[in-house]
């Protein structure tokens, strides 16, 4: 499979679950944003994700090119990633965790047809402020992965690197205006 299938099977595996397909946002956000670059499929959701309503309904689904720049020093080997193209679902308060991790499930092995003995997961262990993520742990369970291929990291594991370093310091000089509306159809 790749890559033109990979993003038209999870598209279309979300779609037929209600999801509304949105067009991925430009890779360098408007001025009033935080940050200098899009760094996770996420990120031009977070009014959303905050509450806001979206124009599209609760299920969306979507492409997002993003840019991390934490890792500049080690392009060009397989392992780091720094323009790339996101590929999310979200629930804006419709469905829950455990059922996004079992229509995650199905995706990798039904529709993308990864093995089930390939593939891991990991659930929050729990730390002194948040007690461990026991739905996810279930769910996991329920789907048959053993309890004891899930790893319970500890919070510094969840903490996400490409969310530091200068893509996520935004200057005070007026920037150029930007071309908006990069299509997820455009690849």
């Amino acid at each position: 499979m790749n890559v033109t299938e990979t993003i038209r099977t999870f598209l279309e595996f979300f779609g037929e679950r209600g999801h509304q397909l949105i067009p991925g946002s430009s890779l360098v956000p408007p001025d009033d944003d935080q940050v200098l670059f899009t760094t996770a499929g996420m990120h031009p959701l977070t009014r959303y994700l905050e509450g806001r309503p979206h124009p599209q309904g609760r299920r969306l689904v979507g492409v997002q090119r993003c840019l991390r720049t934490t890792d500049l020093d080690e392009v060009g080997d397989d392992r780091h990633l720094t323009v790339f193209q996101m590929l999310g679902s979200w629930s804006l308060g419709d469905y829950d965790g455990p059922q996004s991790l079992r229509w995650g499930w199905e995706l990798l092995t039904d529709r993308l047809g990864i093995g089930r003995e390939r593939l891991y997961a990991t659930v929050f262990g729990g730390d002194e402020q948040v007690g461990p993520d026991l739905p996810s742990w279930q769910t996991w369970t329920d789907l048959g992965v053993p309890v004891e291929r899930v790893a319970r990291p500890a919070r510094a594991v969840r903490t996400r690197s490409c969310l530091r370093g200068p893509a996520t310091t935004r200057r005070r000089a007026r920037r150029a205006p930007t071309s908006a509306g990069w299509s997820s159809g455009t690849t």
